[in-house]
């Protein structure tokens, strides 16, 4: 079904707040997702660990996480585990960019080439690259966002944001502000269009990377 672009809504992770013992739920196949929907987005700057009956799980055993949705795979656990860490607020107007009245959302994957002078047909052929992302804000010059953006951008602080188009799925990702630029008319209202770019980055305690995921906030 169609949708109207004034019902999107794109937020920015707040204030890394610090949160111990929190509780997951089961959802199968050894994959546990933080409980509480407004504490899913997990900072990645944060030391952070898992717990089982008080015991810590071993950072080997987790064998997949999903940062932004706050999902872990260990398939070993044998019960739910608890996390203690610090997560990004995602889920309040203090975290919505105010005045945003366009944007573009870009999901990319690089093809590269592996045709060769001994393949057998003259079609080429591609195995899937790195992947990517950007996403660029029309917005109206606010003075509150441009405050953050600013301090964002000169500290190249790495920046969660989410867009949320009406549909089930969402896109959140970990990145950085590229650029912050201005314009005016004599005119017209005075304008700023922002790039973001998504920045993977790999967690030092169990090596798995964080980068960017579309799909629902609550999984199955």
């Amino acid at each position: 079904m169609a949708k109207a672009g004034f019902s999107c809504l794109i937020r920015r992770g707040g204030v890394s707040t610090a949160v111990s013992n929190e509780a997951t739920t089961s959802i199968g196949g050894g994959r546990y997702q933080i409980t509480s929907n407004a504490r899913r987005a997990i900072d990645p700057a944060t030391p952070w660990h898992l717990k089982v009956s008080g015991a810590t799980i071993a950072y080997s055993l987790i064998t997949a996480a999903d940062f932004a949705f706050g999902e872990f795979t260990v398939p070993t656990a044998g019960a739910n585990p608890t996390f203690t860490g610090a997560y990004l607020p995602i889920t309040t107007r203090s975290e919505d960019f105010y005045e945003v009245k366009g944007h573009t959302l870009i999901e990319s994957d690089e093809l590269l080439d592996t045709t060769v002078y001994t393949s057998t047909s003259r079609f080429r052929k591609r195995i899937l690259g790195l992947a990517d992302a950007s996403l660029s804000l029309d917005m109206l010059l606010n003075a509150e966002d441009m405050d953050r953006l600013a301090t964002l951008r000169f500290n190249n602080h790495l920046m969660l944001v989410e867009v949320n188009s009406g549909f089930s799925a969402v896109f959140r990702g970990y990145g950085r502000i590229e650029s912050v630029e201005r314009t005016a008319a004599v005119d017209g209202l005075i304008e700023a269009k922002v790039e973001w770019k998504l920045s993977g980055e790999r967690d030092e305690a169990t090596n798995l990377i964080f980068g960017y995921s579309d799909r629902l906030i609550a999984s199955s």
